[in-house]
């Protein structure tokens, strides 16, 4: 197949593209390496890929629609994988409508510019934090209606709504992926895993925000891509479907874990829950199981180890 991979630079996309390469599939990346967090990373990223003679990067943004114009005048695209996006649910407090903008505006321009030429397969990469505030419990997408609490969850439930809406009017073929805290080696440097195991390695204090009983299904990143390459294989409409490890780790487990991984101990501070985190994120993965194949494969306990060792190699 021969693929359009938006943010395709970017953590998730670096492993997914290894995924499709590895599986003969050709990728065209689009990308804006945008300063969120340092573009040399995306671009030693990028550079993985450089003799593999599949990967095509495409540099700009993707609400610019002459340039979406230009890609799908020149490439024939089977199928489009939709990461791009603001991420973070703490900083979309602070600039709401460039999360609109860029979450929403920018899949809508997606949607239209894949109606004009008709490629009608995508898969949307959204988030577990539409689910809102949940009971210790399954998040299910059968069960569970959206509930939002952040600028950054309601552009993703946005998102998906644009996408249900093309699947109905324009016969579409969408699968809507909702992920639940993707970590793993090449994870932006802002997200609480990498904060928490660089501070541990450096003999530097954590700060959780909360009592550390707040928890997470934590998903290893290979996991996610294995999920988005069946997603690729299985069309039926519109569909949501959860993407995560189906486990649930608190926080102070998840610290815990990280001692025994790196022999340090954690130097704790706690501070206040902050804007927009949820108590509990835990992922429902009957339907995806049922019909997508999906399992992951790597613990958390795994997980946390091959971050040890990847750390350890950035630190040198």
């Amino acid at each position: 197949m021969t693929i359009l991979l938006t943010g395709g630079a970017g953590f998730i996309g670096t492993h997914l593209t290894e995924r499709l390469l590895a599986q003969g599939d050709t990728v065209h990346i689009i990308d804006n390496f945008n300063d969120l967090y340092d573009p040399a990373l995306k671009r030693q990223n990028i550079s993985r890929h450089a003799d593999s003679g599949r990967v095509h990067v495409h540099e700009g943004d993707l609400c610019d629609p002459l340039l979406l114009h230009r890609l799908f005048q020149q490439y024939t695209f089977d199928a489009v994988v939709h990461l791009a996006a603001l991420p973070g649910v703490r900083s979309s407090f602070g600039q709401p409508n460039e999360y609109y903008r860029v979450n929403v505006l920018g899949t809508q321009h997606l949607l239209d510019m894949m109606r004009a030429h008709n490629v009608r397969r995508l898969v949307f990469s959204s988030s577990s934090s539409v689910y809102g505030e949940t009971e210790r419990q399954r998040n299910s997408e059968l069960r569970n209606q959206p509930a939002p609490i952040s600028p950054y969850a309601q552009t993703k439930q946005a998102a998906e709504q644009l996408c249900q809406q093309y699947a109905e009017e324009h016969g579409f073929a969408i699968n809507c992926l909702r992920f639940f805290t993707v970590f793993g080696p090449l994870q932006r440097p802002d997200m609480a895993i990498y904060q928490f195991l660089r501070r541990i390695l450096t003999h530097q204090p954590i700060t959780i925000y909360g009592d550390g009983n707040a928890s997470r299904d934590f998903t290893y990143v290979t996991d996610v891509a294995a999920g988005i390459t069946k997603a690729l294989q299985h069309w039926d409409g519109f569909q949501l479907y959860n993407i995560g490890s189906g486990t649930n780790t608190t926080v102070a487990q998840l610290v815990q874990l990280m001692e025994e991984a790196t022999g340090n101990k954690a130097q704790l501070t706690f501070n206040t829950r902050q804007p927009g985190d949820v108590s509990h994120t835990w992922a429902d993965l009957s339907k995806a199981s049922q019909r997508l194949t999906y399992a992951p494969e790597v613990s958390l306990a795994e997980g946390v180890s091959h971050m040890v060792t990847w750390m350890q190699m950035m630190l040198l």
